[in-house]
């Protein structure tokens, strides 16, 4: 990228069915800290009950 060149927009979908609490907020972690880009983040639960 050039500076004052518009940041790339990324989005990504997290699918989960809460069944893996280690890994979840590692990759969690690793998607937020992702940088020169504007980040849109959705997370599913996908048949699961958020605490």
């Amino acid at each position: 990228m050039t500076a004052g060149a518009p940041r790339p927009k990324v989005g990504a979908v997290v699918l989960t069915m809460n069944d893996r609490p280690e890994e979840f907020p590692r990759a969690m972690a690793s998607l937020l800290a992702q940088q020169g880009v504007d980040l849109d983040v959705v997370v599913v639960g996908n048949g699961c009950r958020p605490a």
